[in-house]
């Protein structure tokens, strides 16, 4: 089989992780640093496609604009004593 018999339906993601238009920078902050994607759908209430968010739209609004910074960033834990 070469590479171009292969379906979408074989590679493709399944659980995709969504955003919605009404959340915060912050919550999609941490949907960013806790999964390894770079691209975001954003989803109306029915579940429908309205847009996207890369992992780069975010770091270009989040640096040029310091009040969508989520108040956490660059916070290091303390180490355990």
């Amino acid at each position: 089989m070469t590479s171009n018999a292969v379906s979408i339906k074989e590679i493709m993601t399944t659980e995709v992780l969504t955003v919605h238009p009404g959340d915060t920078m912050e919550q999609v902050h941490l949907v960013f640093r806790s999964s390894d994607i770079h691209h975001l759908p954003v989803v109306d209430e029915e579940g429908r496609v309205v847009g996207i968010i890369s992992k780069s739209d975010y770091y270009s609004i989040s640096n040029a604009f310091p009040l969508f910074r989520p108040r956490f960033a660059g916070r290091r834990q303390r180490p355990a004593v």
